[in-house]
């Protein structure tokens, strides 16, 4: 979710409290969120305008792999967990309709559309963007089409 839209969602919150119940729990985010694989497809088709060859690793392997990764010591570390895996192929779908009744909040931005800019600054300016996402860059900078 953007920054922008929790910060108007806190906002409207302050402007609204003395009109909401005092034991109101709301949920804030964008309604219809991607999966992972999903989010692979935005980005492959922001960076290089085709999908991606992925393939599935089971998740046993999978989380072997990511505790090598993290502890071996010649090794750079990398993001990815061992406790991330098996959440892996999870979608998480909020009801932000409380959010939208009690403050008539809605997010205004989504992850979809945001790739585009993301990927547009990698392509423009790849060193100051791994630097922007404290991201170690290893290589040459690579033109694609």
């Amino acid at each position: 979710m953007h920054l922008d839209d929790v910060v108007d969602a806190i906002y409207l919150t302050i402007q609204k409290r003395n009109e909401l119940p005092d034991d109101l729990l709301l949920l804030i985010g964008e309604p219809n969120t991607l999966s992972y694989g999903q989010l692979q497809e935005e980005i492959s088709k922001a960076i290089y305008n085709k999908k991606w060859n992925t393939y599935q690793i089971p998740k046993p392997l999978a989380t072997i792999g990511a505790w090598i990764k993290q502890n071996i010591p010649f090794m750079e570390k990398g993001f990815i967990q061992p406790w991330m895996i098996p959440m892996a192929d999870d979608n998480y779908e909020l009801d932000i309709s409380k959010a939208q009744k009690y403050l008539d909040w809605q997010p205004q931005k989504n992850l979809k559309d945001t790739i585009s800019k993301w990927i547009d600054l990698l392509k423009r300016e790849p060193l100051v963007w791994y630097d922007v996402n404290k991201l170690h860059f290893s290589g040459k900078v690579k033109e694609h089409d």
